[in-house]
């Protein structure tokens, strides 16, 4: 792990919207990171509702465009979900 991001706040929303500020602002060069796909789920309508499950479909989340970067992340976060 090379970084952690908690975000609290006195309601959901806020706290989100901290999550959503604090991906936004990561920098970090030379290292492929999971910051891209985390991102896309804070902003899903089932995070943000507080219904989305750990058993969620990654298919969701993947590109269907043939984005190679996205599958990659999608596939790590895959892989490390399943130990």
């Amino acid at each position: 792990m090379v970084l952690k991001i908690v975000c609290f706040a006195a309601t959901r929303p806020e706290a989100l919207a901290k999550a959503r500020f604090a991906l936004d602002a990561v920098r970090l060069k030379g290292v492929k990171t999971t910051i891209p796909f985390l991102s896309r789920i804070v902003a899903s309508e089932e995070f943000q509702a507080g219904t989305m499950t750990c058993d969620y479909k990654m298919k969701d989340f993947l590109a269907s465009d043939g984005d190679k970067e996205r599958q990659e992340v999608a596939a790590i976060v895959a892989a490390w979900t399943r130990r």
